[in-house]
């Protein structure tokens, strides 16, 4: 491995005139681990940090028995004792605030993958995961010490969001260290994200059972996973990224042509421009579009097929899906915290986090399947799980809780699915980003617009019906893009 050497700069020039540098599979020996190593630490960052807070139920209990709010239920107003917990009580407007919490974790998340998406081309790996470590132990810390004297809980919050795909996109690097199982291990990293689910749960269970306090909880949790995992990514993130070996060996022939020049004549120049993939060649003539495009990895040869993309009814139908996918699970979590009690609270977060094994199973069977199957299971499992959720008979409810916890497998999963496989590699990121987006913008207004439905309705089987109409609309929606993607399976 030689004598390891702290990169924050590194080339792939560099790279391939170093022994391992010249293989995928050994690359990041050369900052200083294996590919097995360096796994476990992008497994470790996705299980404890890749969807921190995304398990609202378990999140919803800690803050009740935290105090979170709770001079929002004032004399007089209607109010009821906490289960489980007691000298606590929950009003309307508590609950709705740590609602709003939980939510403006979710809807950060998808404004910040498109700055993480960014990141991760412009920053490179190192730096930008390192960025989302600092932002999620801050926001941890934030949350675990807010309290009526340091309101802090929705700045903590953003910081949480903003964070978490800073450290996801980086991780999935580690699939270019293992070239003949990409799939597997990308499925691996992505069913890891539902696995770490299974945490907060035990955070509840030390904060309700063994009566640990919540701030102390998340204090410990900050400097046990953002704060161990900021030093693992500055000491063995690569600088930029890893590369397929076909990049490899195609900058390591390059170097050999360099290295057999016998001065540095017109011809040693135009290496250099070809090493810098002709970016320093006029870069002061870039168009404020180019540099916008660069910034996701989109060159400029590919404006066309991105403008075309963009305006394609395939964009618009998995737009309109992925919003109607955004209100129905996050109105599902409102009223779970409503009309559930704690032990049906509980059995919602242990299925949520066991839905890591559905996508474990169907990735072998992905290529056969194809994304459109995938798209018909999850608005079915959707549609059921919102047709019973406020059936009052006990069956019906863990009903309601297996479909949601069936539709989690690939609730988001889905829409990157369709993204891969429909549009060009180039675009993806933006593409992604750009949903990413939509989905946050209809997140953080969720909570506001189901306040209203509830004033004009008055009561929470109104919402239902509303919702269970747009469920019905995503049916159509899919059933339609089923039939697009018979004629046009890829844009290009």
């Amino acid at each position: 491995m030689g004598k390891y050497c702290l990169h924050f700069k590194h080339s792939l020039k560099e790279l391939v005139n170093t022994k391992n540098g010249r293989d995928a599979k050994t690359q990041c020996k050369e900052y200083g681990v294996n590919r097995y190593v360096f796994l476990a630490i992008a497994l470790y960052g996705m299980l404890t940090l890749g969807r921190f807070m995304w398990a609202y139920p378990s999140f919803y209990e800690m803050f009740i028995k935290s105090g979170a709010y709770e001079w929002l239920c004032e004399e007089g107003m209607p109010r009821k004792a906490v289960e489980g917990a007691s000298g606590q009580i929950t009003c309307e407007l508590r609950d709705m605030a740590i609602n709003a919490v939980l939510l403006t974790v979710t809807g950060s998340t998808f404004i910040g993958s498109i700055f993480a998406s960014a990141a991760n081309v412009a920053l490179g790996a190192k730096m930008s995961s390192m960025i989302g470590a600092t932002s999620m132990f801050i926001g941890i810390i934030t949350l675990g010490f807010s309290s009526s004297s340091f309101r802090m809980y929705i700045p903590g919050a953003v910081m949480v969001g903003l964070g978490m795909d800073f450290i996801v996109f980086p991780s999935f690097n580690a699939a270019m260290l293992f070239p003949n199982r990409k799939l597997f291990i990308t499925s691996l990293l992505t069913s890891t994200v539902s696995a770490g689910m299974f945490i907060p749960i035990l955070m509840k269970y030390m904060v309700w059972e063994l009566d640990f306090k919540f701030s102390y909880m998340m204090l410990t949790y900050a400097v046990m996973t953002a704060g161990v995992l900021f030093m693992l990514f500055m000491l063995y993130y690569p600088p930029r990224r890893f590369y397929e070996q076909c990049e490899i060996d195609n900058a390591y022939q390059l170097s050999i042509m360099e290295s057999q020049l016998e001065s540095p004549c017109r011809h040693g120049t135009s290496r250099r421009v070809a090493w810098e993939d002709v970016s320093s060649r006029g870069s002061r003539r870039q168009s404020i579009r180019d540099r916008f495009l660069s910034i996701f990895g989109v060159t400029n040869a590919k404006f066309d097929l991105l403008k075309k993309s963009f305006l394609s009814w395939h964009f618009a139908l998995v737009a309109l899906i992925f919003m109607i996918i955004t209100i129905a699970s996050t109105y599902y979590i409102i009223i779970t915290s409503r009309l559930y009690n704690q032990g049906e609270r509980l059995y919602l977060s242990i299925g949520i986090a066991s839905s890591f094994g559905v996508a474990m199973l169907a990735s072998p069977f992905m290529d056969k399947l194809g994304t459109i199957s995938i798209m018909w299971y999850e608005v079915v499992c959707l549609m059921m799980s919102m047709t019973l959720v406020v059936l009052p008979h006990h069956c019906t409810k863990i009903l309601s809780i297996l479909g949601y916890s069936l539709f989690t497998a690939y609730s988001n999963g889905q829409i990157w699915l369709f993204v891969v496989e429909t549009f060009d590699p180039e675009i993806n990121t933006l593409i992604l980003g750009t949903l990413n987006a939509l989905a946050g913008l209809v997140t953080f207004s969720a909570s506001a617009v189901f306040q209203a439905l509830l004033a004009s309705f008055g009561w929470i089987t109104q919402i239902l019906i509303f919702v269970d109409v747009l469920v019905g609309l995503q049916l159509v929606l899919v059933a339609t893009l089923h039939y697009l993607k018979r004629k046009v399976h890829k844009i290009e």
